[in-house]
């Protein structure tokens, strides 16, 4: 398929395309009261796995929301159905008042503008690719499948409707955890509207049902097609504890001032939290710093992670992201490993995904070298109370989550970790002076640069790279290990053994189990128990205190690393024969 579109567009505005080129559109109605609604009903529909409101577009405060282009009681609903199979879709249809509409003309309208998949569909024979091809789009081929239909004695109407997109085109299966919706790169969907009334596929048909869209309050059902999607219990996602609703408990990540070193001074951005609570990205407890260091600096940020309940997480792996779709320099960075990170936005996701752990008290750090110079830098804002200058801005973007993740669509499908976890997102500034006042308001002889107001992220943290892959699936396989999990040599009762989870590719979204075992026999790193080897229970974290009853044994650890297409353990070698201390 030549062209592709993001699904959170509205599909009617978009008129004429050449070449993937917009070259005329149509601005929105203003919104007429209510005049019916078409409600679709899951639990008298059958034939589908299971279905998610999706709440961004719903959302009023979100900048993709559909409540632009139709009524603000309109609604999105994912369906995940398996591909080749048969949904049947039942709506009710009432007037403004909630009054059922009997024997009431209704359009069933299949958009193929809104409709990707590689098959036709057989019942009704539809082939939205052929109003794909480069050769624009008729305003009657947007909606080639207009359907009518009539509601019955008491307003409900049905529709059955069979895909045969094959196995192998088949879109991949996302987890039904009550979070994740399709990403925004999915490609084999089919996208169904109700109203109430009968239009034709004509260009005034077009126009007629165009302009109701925002009179009729109506839900929008997208059916995803998807391998291996059957009916089950709704599954938690791995990321720890679950609440009694089925959602994760949220993990607190919150940054830890005192022992952060190199900062100058931090503001709290109050501008930019609104604006990421309204679109509600993030959870309602999230906070946003700005921090700011001279240019060249080096500083070490410091974290400290909790359950739910403030119990810290203690020897956790968790994930440090530094993002360079909200953050930019031409200096770049450079990670605890001398590695540059870019941060000029190209398209990818995250610059760098760091695979960190906490210590025993839930503690973590990490160092980032800033490569600016005096002219490279942002300039410093009026006093430490103003905002961070807007234009430039040099600004490197940190966000730190519990869990392992291979790729940003590992963490981030519909933001689902985004949405689980208390986080604090940190935004380091690289200025090039310290503020030209400590107090008081920006003049026009004090010889600073007066503040321009709040960075104000957009929307979320950046969806837009399609070649992610979605959560659990990545690479397609089980995590393989690189270089084998580490412990230090020599040990000795009373000590403390530290162990290194060593590389890995994870293949996707994955999480680690940790095990210790005391063993009669030194030895090499294995793929399978050594013999003679036996667990030691209650051991879960990194770091192991080593007791008298070791004396005698040597020690090593497993790690077991799991994503959706499987698990792979890697045994240490062990450490020396454990003396008396």
């Amino acid at each position: 398929m030549t062209i592709m579109l993001k699904r959170i567009v509205n599909p009617v505005t978009l008129l004429v395309f050449v070449a993937g080129t917009v070259l005329t559109t149509v601005s929105p109605a203003a919104h007429a009261a209510s005049t019916s609604s078409s409600r679709w009903l899951p639990s008298e529909s059958s034939g589908y796995a299971w279905a998610l409101e999706n709440l961004a577009a719903d959302n009023p405060n979100n900048a993709a929301n559909f409540q632009v282009y139709y009524t603000p009681a309109v609604k999105l609903y994912d369906i995940i159905a398996a591909n080749g199979s048969t949904v049947k879709i039942k709506w009710l249809v009432t007037d403004a008042g909630g009054k059922a509409l009997a024997n009431t003309p209704v359009t069933l309208a299949i958009n193929p503008a809104y409709t990707y998949p590689t098959a036709k569909l057989l019942d009704p024979v539809l082939d939205p690719t052929k109003t794909m091809a480069g050769v624009g789009r008729d305003p009657v081929k947007m909606d080639n499948a207009d359907i009518p239909l009539v509601t019955d004695a008491n307003g409900f109407v049905t529709y059955s409707i069979t895909n045969n997109t094959p196995k192998s085109d088949a879109e991949a299966l996302i987890p039904n955890d009550g979070v994740s919706v399709p990403p925004s790169s999915s490609t084999i969907f089919t996208q169904l509207q109700l109203y109430v009334g009968t239009f034709a596929n004509t260009i005034d048909g077009y126009k007629s049902r165009n302009a109701i869209q925002t009179s009729q309050d109506i839900d929008i059902l997208e059916i995803h097609w998807e391998a291996g999607a059957v009916k089950g219990p709704q599954v938690a996602p791995s990321t720890g504890g679950t609440t009694a609703a089925g959602a994760p408990a949220a993990h607190q990540i919150r940054w830890d001032q005192k022992n952060t070193v190199g900062v100058s001074w931090n503001y709290i951005n109050k501008a930019a939290l609104s604006s990421i609570l309204a679109g509600e990205y993030f959870t309602p407890k999230v906070n946003f710093y700005d921090l700011f260091s001279l240019f060249g600096t080096k500083v070490n940020i410091a974290w400290h992670v909790t359950d739910a309940a403030g119990k810290a997480l203690a020897n956790t792996p968790v994930t440090l992201i530094i993002n360079p779709a909200y953050s930019n320099g031409t200096g770049n960075v450079k990670d605890a490993n001398s590695k540059t990170v870019p941060l000029a936005y190209n398209g990818n996701q995250d610059g760098v995904n760091i695979p960190l752990v906490t210590d025993a008290n839930g503690d973590v750090t990490y160092p980032l070298q800033n490569l600016d110079t005096a002219s490279t830098a942002e300039p410093a804002p009026f006093d430490k109370q103003s905002a961070p200058v807007g234009t430039p801005n040099v600004s490197t973007q940190l966000l730190l989550y519990t869990g392992t993740y291979a790729n940003y669509a590992a963490r981030t499908p519909s933001w689902s970790v985004q949405k689980i976890q208390d986080e604090d997102i940190l935004e380091i500034h690289w200025v090039s002076s310290l503020p030209v006042a400590t107090t008081g308001t920006p003049s026009s002889n004090a010889g600073g640069i007066a503040p321009s107001g709040g960075i104000q992220p957009t929307g979320p943290i950046d969806t837009s790279n399609s070649g992610d892959a979605p959560i659990g699936f990545g690479s397609g396989k089980a995590p393989k290990n690189l270089t084998p999990p580490t412990l230090a040599k020599n040990v000795k009762v009373g000590g403390t053994v530290t162990a290194s989870l060593g590389k890995w590719d994870l293949g996707g979204n994955a999480s680690a189990a940790i095990s210790w075992y005391a063993c009669k026999t030194v030895g090499a790193p294995a793929n399978k128990l050594p013999g003679g080897c036996t667990l030691i229970p209650n051991l879960t974290g990194t770091r192991l205190v080593v007791t008298a009853k070791m004396k005698g044994s040597a020690i090593r650890v497993a790690v077991k690393q799991t994503n959706q297409s499987g698990s792979s353990v890697k045994f240490s070698a062990s450490t020396s024969v454990v003396k008396q201390g």
